[in-house]
């Protein structure tokens, strides 16, 4: 049966085709598709995004905003080894493209990387590096929270922050140095 509408199994012909030029309408993520990567093992990225998705309904909402989850295969993180931490770099960076191609399939308009890529790489130049080179893989745009982070501390004229982190020394100095190449 030819794509349409259907009634009672058989293709209702007193409505107009569906013009599949441009797929289907979703139905959920009517307004904007946001494609999340995150590591396989992050548990609240996801949770974080759509929490802020449904506290935010309502007029001039965020209604209509969809998050569509794609995971960079790897292992729970050893984060408190130097080699645990070059182990974790290498398997995430390495499974970035998969899952990009994975996420395109929902079709979304924007994505998010969804790792603090500061503790496996050092500073915002090795970061917007790494993300230039991710960005060769769709023709979208992205997001990272490192330049949301900067704008906010910016923002706000802060100077001296502190870090509390699960990584050990190199991923910890990693993530000062980002903060000091944004002036912090």
């Amino acid at each position: 049966m030819p794509p349409g509408i259907v009634c009672n199994g058989s293709k209702a012909e007193a409505f107009e085709g569906i013009d599949l030029s441009t797929g289907y309408p979703d139905a959920c993520s009517f307004k904007r598709r946001f494609g999340l990567l995150t590591p396989a093992t992050n548990t609240a990225m996801e949770h974080d995004l759509w929490s802020i998705i449904f506290n935010n309904q309502g007029a001039d909402s965020l209604d209509g905003v969809g998050l569509h989850t794609t995971t960079v295969l790897t292992p729970k993180p050893d984060v408190g080894t130097a080699e645990g931490l070059e182990n974790f770099k290498r398997q995430f960076l390495g499974g970035v493209k998969t899952s990009v191609n994975n996420a395109l399939l929902a079709a979304p308009q924007y994505l998010i990387m969804g790792i603090s890529l500061e503790h496996i790489l050092s500073g915002l130049p090795a970061i917007h590096a790494a993300m230039d080179e991710i960005k060769t893989y769709s023709n979208l745009s992205w997001t990272v929270w490192q330049d949301a982070a900067k704008a906010a501390l910016k923002c706000y004229g802060a100077k001296r922050i502190g870090l509390l982190t699960p990584w050990e020394k190199v991923g910890n100095a990693s993530a000062v140095k980002m903060f000091e190449d944004m002036g912090v």
